[in-house]
């Protein structure tokens, strides 16, 4: 009898709380992330590529988001649809992000939700992008992981320690300090996906330009095949043209790959080019596009 009259307590009671609306706390659909920013849950941080800079007043679109977004004074955009700015924009999702002075942007959201910008002044550079990097190219490969491998054909294995092989040397080593590039020697060719092939004078499938002291030969290994006029083997200007054409095409403007009239290094443009070659790791198309 006893219990009876306990269960029932525990009824009217349970009911009673009921009828005075108090219930349990429900679970939030952001519980389970809760300690995280909000802006890493719902958007992302736009920033040069260069400097990591952050972008204000860049036009973002978020894949099925009622947008677009402008982001704010640190580089941040959210997404403003209801479901999107209440569950976030997942991983993976599909960005669009246009702003003046930087190459429009087609990715996709990193787990970091960081995007970054390619820089550009004006129309005229970015041409002269377009030309250095894609030039006939539909699409622009990442380099491999690992270091870029020198191979100088036909010379010898006492070449590296000759003057010109330590001016090769002095080069790379320079150009690896300065965009964080590991390098590698070879005299003979290993067929390395990150090969670099040069040979002094001869014939074959190009006729060096004079005022660039080389030529890039069509049939070449993966990162170029290169034949240096002889009498520039040990030239310091001409090496750093060869190292760089791994990444730059003719330059139309001023600056070290300009095929009329290249000055002695890298221009800023020029510099600021390789930097984005370099950080971007998945295959590109022209504009700014790897999705």
């Amino acid at each position: 009898m006893c219990v009876a009259i306990r269960r029932l307590l525990v009824v009217g009671l349970t009911l009673a709380a009921s009828g005075c609306g108090q219930e349990g706390p429900r679970p939030s659909p952001t519980d389970d992330s809760a300690a995280a920013p909000p802006s890493l849950l719902q958007g992302v941080r736009i920033v040069s590529g260069v400097d990591n800079r952050p972008v204000a007043g860049a036009t973002v679109y978020f894949e099925d988001d009622d947008g677009p977004v402008l982001s704010d004074g640190n580089g941040e955009a959210a997404p403003v649809g209801y479901i999107s700015a209440t569950y976030g924009t997942p991983t993976g999702s599909a960005i669009d992000v246009d702003s003046p002075g930087f190459l429009p942007r087609r990715t996709r959201i990193e787990p970091n939700r960081l995007v970054t910008l390619w820089p550009v002044a004006d129309d005229t550079e970015a041409e002269a992008v377009r030309r250095m990097v894609y030039g006939g190219r539909e699409v622009l490969q990442p380099l491999d992981s690992g270091p870029i491998l020198i191979s100088v054909l036909a010379v010898g294995p006492g070449f590296w320690a000759s003057e010109a092989g330590e001016s090769w040397r002095a080069e790379a080593d320079a150009l690896g300090r300065r965009f964080g590039i590991a390098y590698d020697w070879s005299d003979f060719f290993r067929y390395d996906f990150n090969e670099v092939s040069v040979r002094f004078g001869g014939t074959g499938g190009c006729v060096p330009n004079p005022a660039l002291g080389f030529c890039r030969e069509p049939a070449s290994s993966e990162l170029g095949s290169f034949l240096v006029l002889p009498e520039r083997a040990s030239d310091p200007a001409t090496i750093r043209r060869v190292l760089a054409s791994v990444f730059l095409g003719p330059n139309p403007l001023p600056g070290l790959m300009n095929p009329d009239a290249p000055a002695a290094d890298l221009s800023p443009l020029e510099a600021q080019t390789i930097r984005m070659i370099l950080l971007r790791r998945l295959p590109t198309r022209w504009p700014d596009t790897d999705r």
